[in-house]
């Protein structure tokens, strides 16, 4: 039983797996023993994210920060880039193309979420 600690007194349950083993087929009139064991643990970060367990404010903001990242590094690969490259007209950067690229998914990702 997988779970989320939302305050010290209250818990959500997220994900239950139910294991039926060593079972007996029952043909006649038979006492069969069985025995219950719950196993269960508060679930880490990025189980809660992979199972939705957040608001949606936290997801787009996480879908932010993801984007903001991935345009930084971009920019920081082109300036790169710029700094080696031994033409006299460098590359020009198209930034609506890479905007479109780089927020299409995470803008999905939020609207999923």
């Amino acid at each position: 039983m997988l779970y989320y600690q939302m305050t010290r007194a209250a818990k959500r349950i997220v994900m239950v797996n139910v294991v039926l083993d060593e079972y007996v087929e029952v043909t006649e009139q038979v006492d069969a023993v069985y025995t219950l064991s719950v196993e269960y643990r508060a679930m880490t970060f990025f189980e809660l994210v992979n199972n939705f367990q957040f608001s949606v404010l936290i997801y787009i903001l996480l879908f932010s920060v993801i984007t903001i990242v991935l345009f930084i590094g971009i920019l920081l690969v082109w300036a790169f880039n710029l700094l080696i490259a031994r033409k006299k007209k460098p590359p020009v950067i198209k930034f609506m193309h890479m905007a479109r690229v780089t927020f299409g998914a995470p803008t999905i990702g939020a609207g999923l979420a």
